[in-house]
C-alpha cells in the first residue's frame, strides 16, 4: 500500500460517517397552515321524536327543522384556540369573525299535550307563527370543544356550535292550561380542514337525545363551485 493510500483513507472514513450521520437526522417538517377555504353552503337538518306523557314527557311528538349559511368561506384565524374562523362576503372574506349568521324554517311539528292529571289533558293550539328564525353558527375554542366530546382530532379541526335562537314570535302555542313557545336547540360539530380547504362536499350525521326525544342532525357542506 502507498503513502498515499494510507493518508487518504481516514478522511474517506471520516467522510463516510458524515454522510451517515446526516442521513439518520430526522428533520422537522414545517407544519402547513390553513388559510381559506372555497366558498360554501351549510345545510343543517334536524329531525326528532318524542314520548308525550304526563311525567317527564317531550313537548313535541315530532318535530323538524332546517337552516341554511351562505356567503362565507372558512378562512385562517386570529385568535389563539381556534382552528379556523368565518370569513363573510361583504368582508371580501378577508376579514375572519366567531360567528356567521343564517335563515331558518320549522318544516312540522306535532305538539304534546298539557296534563292536568295522569287523564286529563289539554291539547295545545298555535297561537303566533310558525315563522322563520335567525340561526347562527359559532366557532369554539378547541380546548371546550376537545373536553365536551372527549375525543382528539387527528387532523387539523375547527369545532363549531349550531344555535337555533328562537324567539318568542317563531312558534307560540296554548293550552286551557298554560301557554308556551318552542324552546332553543343547539349541537357542537366539527369540520376537517383539509376537506374544507380542498373545496370538497360532505356530510357529518350527529344523534340527538334529549330526556325524551331522539332523533339526528343532518350537517351538509356545499362548496361553491
Amino acid at each position: 500500500m502507498s503513502i498515499t493510500n494510507l493518508i487518504q483513507k481516514p478522511n474517506s472514513i471520516l467522510l463516510l460517517s458524515t454522510l451517515i450521520l446526516l442521513s439518520s437526522i430526522s428533520f422537522p417538517q414545517k407544519k402547513s397552515v390553513f388559510v381559506s377555504s372555497p366558498e360554501y353552503i351549510i345545510n343543517i337538518y334536524f329531525q326528532s321524536t318524542g314520548d308525550c306523557n304526563p311525567y317527564t314527557g317531550a313537548t313535541f311528538r315530532s318535530l323538524s327543522f332546517t337552516a341554511q349559511f351562505s356567503d362565507f368561506k372558512f378562512i385562517g384565524s386570529y385568535a389563539k384556540g381556534y382552528a379556523a374562523m368565518f370569513g363573510v362576503k361583504d368582508s371580501n372574506y378577508k376579514i375572519g369573525g366567531r360567528q356567521v349568521h343564517g335563515v331558518g324554517k320549522l318544516m312540522e311539528f306535532n305538539i304534546c299535550p298539557d296534563w292536568e292529571t295522569e287523564k286529563d289533558k289539554w291539547d295545545n293550539k298555535v297561537t303566533a307563527g310558525p315563522n322563520e328564525f335567525s340561526p347562527y353558527l359559532e366557532m369554539q375554542l378547541e380546548s371546550t370543544a376537545m373536553d365536551t366530546s372527549g375525543i382528539v382530532p387527528l387532523v387539523e379541526t375547527a369545532f363549531i356550535r349550531f344555535n337555533t335562537n328562537f324567539g318568542f314570535h317563531t312558534l307560540e302555542f296554548e293550552s286551557h292550561i298554560a301557554k308556551g313557545y318552542i324552546e332553543n336547540y343547539s349541537f357542537i360539530f366539527d369540520v376537517p380542514l383539509f376537506k374544507a380547504g380542498k373545496g370538497e362536499d360532505f356530510e357529518i350525521e350527529v344523534p340527538f337525545n334529549g330526556e325524551s326525544e331522539s332523533g339526528k342532525w343532518i350537517v351538509d357542506f356545499t362548496a361553491v363551485k
